[in-house]
């Protein structure tokens, strides 16, 4: 049986998640040996009730880095689900080589992250890959299931998970684009992960209130859209300044801006807590990048120690809608002139007013790369 997910959980056009399109329960087992030796084949998601892991096989001609979403990959090329149990994971992951680094893509939604993701896979040594289901997977579990106490070990699971990614691509440095529902799960990833560097694009949540009220305008009502609190997978933490924030100011029910913004909450805060223990972390503002694509990118890639002689390579994508054929594509070529209204502006600075680490909207995020800064004397000025 597959996971309860979320509606917040990227659909494809159609109005299907990943869960939706398969039951994971058909899935054929197999023995470690199997993934071993088969380099077609990537962690889709996780099988609580037959406490297996499911793997997607897809044909060797396919990039599963020019999808946008790992998920919609899964549903349009997979050849067949295989499946490992919880315990012989345990054995394979030993015997998984140690990725030499990973890139994470931090982000607080509707900030860019698709595009830096695609902008980087245009260096030649990384694979860039778009929210795989595994990580969100495994923080339901620790969240909102009984596995755990059950003796289930999430972080064996997650840990496993992303090894089996890694070892797809062993000649590259694979980069990983995070939901920003997972970012809760991005300092155990780095935890458990030591090698890695984050790099964080977020804007402001009044920004991303907007471009969230814009898409959901747009979606089809069968699609499903988030519109309670629960669909946005707010933390506990977060949850309770809400639900403090609605008793506080009346409110029966949680407004779509405020549910919206419980995940630019989680999101933050998840990065300002991984940020503190992450030896490779900075952010960047998706308007810096949109403003100035070359200079971020020359920073972006530095910081990173690629080749920022790719810089150009990397600026070809952002012609094309980063996200096409899911159902967060553009639906047109024109700005988003959606705002949101006094009120609901006016509900984001009181909720997060309550917030304990003191968040504003247009707050700087820790170690935030600035368009002032100088390039060395050897780089072209742009």
């Amino acid at each position: 049986m597959a996971m309860a997910y979320s509606s917040f959980v990227i659909k494809d056009p159609g109005g299907k998640t990943f869960a939706d399109r398969v039951d994971l329960s058909d899935g054929e087992n197999i023995p470690p040996d199997a993934v071993l030796g088969n380099s077609y084949c990537i962690p889709a998601d996780i099988d609580l009730a037959n406490r297996r892991i499911v793997l997607a096989e897809s044909a060797p001609d396919i990039d599963l880095t020019h999808y946008a979403f790992l998920s919609q990959a899964h549903g349009e090329v997979t050849r067949r689900f295989l499946c490992i149990d919880f315990d012989e994971l345990e054995t394979l992951i030993p015997r998984l080589p140690v990725a030499e680094k990973i890139i994470f893509i931090a982000n607080c939604a509707r900030s860019g992250s698709t595009l830096l993701q695609k902008m980087l896979n245009e260096v030649d040594c990384v694979a860039a890959l778009g929210e795989p289901n595994f990580i969100l997977s495994c923080r339901l579990l620790r969240e909102f299931s009984s596995a755990e106490a059950d003796g289930v070990d999430v972080s064996a699971l997650l840990s496993g998970c992303m090894k089996i990614l890694c070892a797809q691509w062993p000649d590259k440095i694979v980069s990983v684009d995070l939901r920003a529902s997972e970012m809760q799960m991005l300092a155990e990833l780095q935890a458990i992960h030591p090698n890695t560097s984050t790099v964080m694009i977020y804007r402001d949540a009044i920004s991303v209130g907007a471009s969230w009220k814009h898409q959901l305008s747009k979606w089809d009502p069968a699609l499903k859209p988030p519109t309670t609190l629960d669909d946005w997978l707010p933390d506990p933490e977060t949850r309770a300044v809400i639900e403090r924030w609605a008793t506080v100011h009346d409110h029966a029910s949680i407004p779509e801006a405020v549910g919206i913004l419980s995940l630019w909450i989680h999101a933050i805060t998840g990065y300002l807590d991984a940020e503190q223990q992450a030896q490779a972390s900075f952010s960047i503002r998706y308007a810096d990048l949109l403003a100035s694509p070359e200079r971020i990118m020359h920073e972006v890639l530095s910081r990173l120690d690629l080749d920022t002689r790719q810089v150009p390579a990397t600026l070809g994508v952002m012609a094309s809608d980063s996200q096409a054929g899911t159902v967060m594509a553009r639906s047109d070529n024109q700005q988003n002139e959606v705002r949101l209204s006094d009120d609901e502006i006016g509900w984001i600075h009181e909720v997060l007013a309550l917030h304990p680490l003191e968040l504003s909207a247009g707050m700087e995020l820790p170690g935030t790369v600035t368009l002032t800064g100088r390039l060395p004397e050897d780089q072209p000025s742009w």
